[in-house]
């Protein structure tokens, strides 16, 4: 989180923020962060580094944010992100 915004807020507001930010990974932080600020083509970037694991995830915040064309420069021709259906998207 911005510092600048931290000191505009009430700490009831953010220290629980904090705290949860706490218990991720640091590559998940930082897609937290990103997408709470929406920053989403960034948030995107570090949820793929965050493996294997997030990919459902993944693939649903590139269908809610439409970062369609943000994926297909970040994820290599390679990776299955380029072989989903598109219509299997919209359930």
């Amino acid at each position: 989180m911005n510092k600048t915004n931290l000191n505009l807020k009430d700490p009831k507001e953010y220290i629980p923020m904090l705290n949860e930010l706490r218990k991720l990974e640091p590559t998940y932080q930082k897609f937290t962060i990103d997408k709470h600020l929406k920053k989403y083509e960034s948030a995107l970037k570090h949820l793929k580094d965050c493996g294997a694991e997030h990919y459902e995830e993944c693939l649903k915040f590139v269908a809610d944010q439409k970062l369609h064309s943000a994926a297909l420069k970040i994820f290599p021709p390679a990776h299955p992100l380029y072989q989903v259906n598109p219509l299997s998207l919209n359930h």
